[in-house]
């Protein structure tokens, strides 16, 4: 019986992937392109799944996307180019941008990433440049990380 029970709490078991790792497995794919938008007002939504997106910016002024936050959150935010990521806004408030680090998994790959605490629901938004390049590879995940079924990528 106790084999039984063993066997059973196998099949359903789910492994937690660390986001940075996710993030590194990812890089060189893109779920989708994304237009950043010219104002907070036209932001495209970036969804908090930790896949990977190619943001195509704005010429010689900032790119914006929002972020839907429907509870206090803390997340990762990856860049796959250096100082792009320019600041944080909840709602029309600006918030202090952390301080960036690069990806201890695969710092050449991905030069940055933010310890991004969204603390209150509603609307916040990603602006991203001016830059010097046209777009840059982005993925956005819940700081804890999200489950796979064992064996699952």
């Amino acid at each position: 019986m106790l084999l039984f029970l063993s066997l059973f709490a196998c099949a359903g078991s789910k492994e937690v992937e660390d986001p940075s790792a996710h993030a590194c497995e990812h890089i060189a794919e893109s779920e989708a392109t994304l237009p950043g938008g010219n104002s907070t007002g036209n932001a495209v939504v970036i969804p908090m799944d930790g896949e990977p997106y190619t943001v195509t910016l704005q010429d010689s002024i900032p790119s914006y996307l929002s972020v839907q936050i429907d509870a206090d959150t803390p997340a990762l935010l990856f860049a796959g180019t250096a100082d792009v990521v320019s600041g944080l806004y909840n709602g029309d408030e600006a918030v202090t941008l952390p301080e960036p680090a690069p990806n201890a998994d695969c710092p050449e790959d991905i030069p940055e990433h933010f310890d991004l605490e969204f603390d209150t629901v509603g609307t916040w938004y990603i602006q991203l440049g001016p830059a010097a390049v046209t777009e840059v590879w982005l993925s956005l995940a819940p700081a804890e990380g999200h489950a796979h079924d064992e064996g699952e990528e």
